[in-house]
């Protein structure tokens, strides 16, 4: 277990351990008001396309409320999407 404090210190280690991943990126993106260490924006652009142009996958949940936003939504899709992806309705899981 490592405690971290601060939010500089957490963004530096999420960002390190996702630089080291080979395989695969798992990701929550909650519908908060408020980022704590990086908001989603950044770390896409910090360090999943870095980890998707290294053949690592990139898997992510995200909260449905985060989805209703149109800006968020848009970017999370296109930014997140490989070359040749179509992306598809949500299912619904209830």
């Amino acid at each position: 277990m490592e405690v971290l404090t601060g939010a500089a210190a957490i963004r530096r280690r999420l960002v390190e351990m996702q630089h080291k991943a080979r395989h695969e990126l798992r990701s929550l993106v909650p519908a908060m008001g408020r980022t704590v260490a990086i908001s989603f924006e950044d770390n896409l652009d910090e360090v999943e396309r870095d980890a998707m142009r290294r053949g690592v996958v990139v898997r992510s949940v995200v909260a449905r409320a985060w989805l209703e936003r149109p800006r968020a939504a848009r970017r999370s899709v296109t930014g997140s999407a490989r070359p040749g992806w179509t992306p598809r309705p949500p299912r619904r899981t209830w």
